[in-house]
């Protein structure tokens, strides 16, 4: 494209492109996909409850039975078994291995997991747990590590077309390249392909909540059938959040087509499609 009238729409859609991609960065860092204050502990002399939020990454544990502290936890997996669970300590590579070979011994030492300050905690008097004898009844339902892996690759696949957009936006501003790659219909192809990346990398994370961490957070306590979990846990703001950037390259596309429109309304302005094989500098004449 040769003609470029009204740039100020293609400075605005460099603008909204680029908040796009700082919400989903947001999203994608933050720790509050999966959240509850509800996860019932399986005692025997009362009925404590514990507040779980983790991310794509890491998350926090509120611990009530043994300590009050709140442990840092952090994604593990396994790619060979395609399991996954939000685990802390020293090994816990080892800790998921013997969870899913179902070992008796298998036991997180939550004294050597990092524990987060300045956040508000039960202030209940330490108990020895006494565990449901239910427990073992229990199926294990592990983070499935292709989708995990999968939710991560499509954001970040979102991220770096939308980050493109952002930039050619700018570009556009000022230039005025030849390739349609670089001109507006690349504009349009970049900000389209982030979104359908995140309306993926939801699909997917939403299609994994309902099947499997609905019914089970994935963490120890819950794998081990020491923690209920089951229709406790909700999908959290990070995961809500994703429908903004979405509303976002949406914008972006809009405010090219209504400067397209514009332009092809306006008397004495024509825009002119140049294939890459074509000499630009005949359209001079």
């Amino acid at each position: 494209m040769v003609v470029k009238p009204k740039r100020l729409y293609l400075f605005g859609t460099g603008i909204v492109s680029g908040l796009a991609v700082a919400m989903v960065i947001l999203c994608l860092a933050t720790e509050q996909w999966v959240v509850t204050d509800s996860a019932k502990w399986k005692i025997q002399i009362d009925e404590r409850t514990s507040a779980i939020r983790y991310g794509l990454f890491q998350g926090v544990l509120q611990q009530t039975l043994s300590t009050n502290a709140i442990l840092q936890i952090s994604m593990t997996c396994l790619f060979k078994e395609n399991i996954c669970a939000m685990l802390c300590g020293p090994d816990t590579k080892t800790l998921l291995q013997k969870l899913y070979d179902n070992d008796p011994n298998a036991s997180q030492d939550d004294g050597k997991c990092a524990a987060v300050r300045g956040t508000a905690v039960y202030h209940s008097k330490p108990t020895r747990p006494v565990l449901s004898t239910e427990q073992n009844d229990n199926k294990k339902q592990f983070i499935n590590a292709g989708v995990w892996l999968s939710t991560i690759l499509f954001l970040v696949l979102a991220i770096a077309f939308g980050s493109l957009a952002t930039m050619l936006g700018f570009y556009n501003t000022v230039s005025n390249p030849i390739q349609w790659y670089f001109g507006i219909r690349g504009m349009y192809m970049y900000n389209s392909v982030a979104i359908c990346a995140i309306i993926i990398a939801m699909c997917l994370w939403g299609a994994m909540y309902n099947m499997i961490i609905l019914h089970d957070i994935g963490v120890f306590y819950t794998l081990k059938g020491q923690l209920d979990s089951d229709k406790k846990a909700f999908l959290g703001f990070s995961y809500w959040l994703l429908f903004l950037p979405i509303l976002l390259f949406s914008g972006s596309i809009a405010l090219i087509y209504i400067r397209q429109y514009l332009v092809s309304r306006t008397p004495g302005q024509r825009i002119l499609d140049i294939e890459d094989n074509e000499d630009p500098g005949l359209y001079l004449y």
